[in-house]
């Protein structure tokens, strides 16, 4: 066996590194652990890993491949070239809010997407997708005479999470992983405005195995769900030239030191970001299952001295009697219905 104290710190973490296990080892008197658990595939909801893969210049073709299975544009309608944009919109004064897009480009139609990952629960986060999509609107806006020409703005949302669990949505449907809204007139849903459209992907959604038959959406989101799990790409990503270099800068070992220790970071932020996430949502549903039993037993004690009092009344005990039999100082609130 091999001594430990004979190869370098530095060494040892880029083994570590390379073969995606949890190490510790010692330097002097001090032990220092890193926590690694990576496997040979980069998470691509990891902060590091979704700027590695969609929003560096080389990956261009990857990004586009992605927003045209997102989009469902094909033929002619299909996007050719995007420029990627500042990720950070600053409102027009110091009292707005800025919006900072995990990515922000736009087409050489004019197009402007918004695409945003959130891995972990956020409360309100359908109405935070149509405030960033509105400052995308925002930024178009120009000094001086301007007629208010509006080029379209889609905002894709690529979910760790069921939209399910936010405010006013329909309860989570089988099989459903991808929604589309647009804004059309009430009386004929066929009349559409073109500007503004918001796409959320329930990563986790897509319950059904890939096969031949299955459509480029779905192997991007079975892909971006599952990638950091692999040890070697499934059959039905093979032999294509897209994919093929996807799966080649999403390797973890070709990264360089630095880059390595950046994404075990923020892989370590996601992870722990999730479980505060988690942790906070079973706590509040646990507080409010508590509740609603405390609440359920002082209603039962209720409809119980309720029945004890109209039985006292039909024996013929006065008010205050009852309230000495029941312990208690006035019978108004037992009256209640």
């Amino acid at each position: 066996m091999a001594e430990v104290s004979s190869c370098s710190a530095e060494t040892l973490h880029s083994i570590a590194m390379t073969i995606g296990r949890g190490y510790s080892f010692g330097i002097g008197d001090r032990a220092m652990a890193v926590e690694v658990l990576m496997g040979r595939y980069i998470e691509p909801m990891t902060d590091f890993g979704f700027k590695k893969l969609f929003v560096e210049a080389e990956n261009k073709e990857i990004l586009i491949d992605m927003l045209n299975a997102f989009l469902g544009y094909s033929g002619d309608d299909c996007i050719e070239s995007v420029e990627v944009l500042t990720s950070e919109a600053l409102g027009k004064s110091m009292r707005d809010r800025r919006a900072i897009f995990d990515l922000y480009c736009r087409s050489l139609r004019g197009e402007y997407f918004v695409v945003e990952m959130q891995r972990c629960f956020q409360y309100h986060y359908v109405e935070r997708a149509f405030f960033y999509s509105a400052r995308a609107f925002d930024q178009q806006s120009k000094q001086g005479d301007w007629d208010y020409k509006l080029d379209s703005v889609c905002s894709i949302n690529l979910l760790g999470f069921h939209l399910s669990r936010t405010p006013g949505k329909r309860p989570l449907k089988e099989g459903k992983y991808f929604y589309s809204y647009r804004f059309v007139e009430d009386d004929d849903p066929t009349d559409i405005l073109p500007f503004h459209r918001l796409i959320f992907v329930e990563l986790g959604g897509l319950q059904k195995q890939l096969s031949r038959d299955s459509s480029r959406l779905e192997k991007w989101v079975y892909m971006l769900k599952h990638i950091s799990t692999w040890d070697e790409p499934p059959p039905y990503y093979r032999q294509d030239r897209v994919f093929d270099r996807f799966f080649e800068h999403a390797e973890v070992a070709q990264y360089n030191t630095a880059e390595r220790l950046v994404y075990e970071r923020s892989l370590r932020e996601l992870r722990d970001e999730y479980a505060i996430s988690e942790t906070h949502y079973k706590e509040g549903v646990k507080k409010g299952f508590n509740q609603g039993i405390e609440q359920g037993i002082e209603r039962g004690q209720k409809r119980q001295m309720q029945k004890i009092l109209t039985n006292l009344r039909a024996m013929g005990r006065d008010d205050a009697e009852i309230c000495q039999i029941l312990g208690i100082e006035s019978i108004e609130a037992l009256d209640e219905s």
